[in-house]
C-alpha cells in the first residue's frame, strides 16, 4: 500500500511501436539489383549493415548502424556520398 512518501507503483503497459516516415527507410536500388532496406553502400564503397536514419541535417544524413564488431555505432554520410537514389529521395 502506498504511503505519504511512495507513489503507487504503475505497470508498464508497452504501446505499438511508432510509424517510420517514408523518409526514413532507404529504398532499393534499382529492382533488378537486390540490396536489403537496411543496408547502405556510400559512394566510396563503405558499406553500413543494419541502417536507421536518425536525423537529416543541411550537409548529410545521421545513421546509427551494427559495425564490424557487432556495436552500435553512429555516422554521418554526407549527401555527396550518397547514392544518386538516395540522394534525390532527400532532394539534394
Amino acid at each position: 500500500m502506498p504511503t505519504d512518501t511512495q507513489p503507487a507503483a504503475v505497470p508498464a503497459t508497452p504501446g505499438p511501436a511508432p510509424a517510420v516516415p517514408a523518409a526514413m527507410i532507404l529504398p532499393y536500388s534499382s529492382p533488378g539489383q537486390a540490396r536489403p532496406v537496411n543496408q547502405l553502400v556510400t559512394a566510396s564503397g563503405v558499406i553500413y549493415k543494419d541502417v536507421e536514419v536518425e536525423s537529416v541535417k543541411d550537409d548529410g544524413i545521421m545513421i546509427s548502424y551494427t559495425a564490424a564488431n557487432g556495436s552500435w555505432a553512429m555516422a554521418k554520410v554526407h549527401f555527396e556520398d550518397l547514392p544518386p537514389d538516395i540522394r534525390q529521395q532527400y532532394g539534394k
